[in-house]
């Protein structure tokens, strides 16, 4: 009496194969990767028949895995097998520190932890020539604002914040502190200015007078912080 040939599972195999007789065991294996359902072997009966249908091999699994902060997997979620590829990536303005590709390994491991999402960075700015920043270093992620300042006597031109944005640069250059401007002069009648205009904090103007004429009040002046004269032009 002998047995029909059984037709080896997918991703299985076999052993031995082909016809075979009364009493003959034949065992059943799964590839590597692959979990056997069913029984392990099959016996020839009297009656020409196996004693168990032929098992079947299944992917083996891997865990369930969670997007990291500020980012997301493709496929969205699982179930993973065997095989299967997961691609990881960031938010915009988030930077990737793993690797993006993980894949489920034979022993139902992935290939890579899932990697980290960070927020991506901008270049350091300085503060400006005669000027601070707040804060006064550092803050150059993605999302974070720098804010200007003048120092007394200087005026700001140009935006007072600076933003970090998601294409790692800032939303605005660093802006300048000028001199605050003075009011022009007027030289005194029989006397002279030196240097002329403009003025800004923190010149200083000398007055003479003409020879043959004595000055009166204060030389120099200076042009203060508020924009101001320290002094009125002295007369001759």
């Amino acid at each position: 009496i002998q047995c029909p040939a059984q037709t080896a599972p997918a991703n299985g195999a076999i052993s031995p194969t082909g016809w075979q007789n009364y009493q003959v065991t034949v065992s059943y294996t799964c590839n590597n990767g692959y979990v056997r359902s069913g029984a392990t072997s099959a016996t020839c009966q009297a009656d020409g028949t196996w004693s168990n249908p032929v098992h079947t091999c299944t992917p083996v699994p891997c865990p369930a895995l969670t997007a990291p902060n500020n980012g997301a997997l493709n496929p969205l979620a699982g179930p993973y097998v065997y095989q299967n590829q997961v691609t990881v990536t960031c938010n915009s303005g988030y930077q990737l520190s793993g690797v993006s590709s993980l894949t489920c390994q034979a022993n139902g491991q992935w290939s890579n932890a899932v990697p980290t999402c960070a927020p991506g960075q901008c270049s350091a700015l300085t503060a400006p020539t005669n000027g601070a920043r707040t804060p006064p270093t550092g803050s150059n992620s993605f999302g974070n604002t720098v804010t200007f300042t003048c120092n007394t006597g200087y005026v700001l031109n140009g935006p007072v914040t600076a933003t970090c944005q998601a294409d790692g640069t800032w939303s605005n250059p660093v802006p300048t502190c000028t001199p605050r401007k003075c009011p022009a002069l007027t030289s005194p009648t029989n006397g002279a200015l030196s240097p002329a205009e403009p003025y800004s904090y923190p010149n200083q103007v000398t007055v003479t007078c003409n020879s043959g004429y004595q000055l009166n009040g204060v030389s120099p002046v200076t042009c203060q912080a508020d924009g101001t004269w320290s002094n009125t032009v002295p007369t001759c």
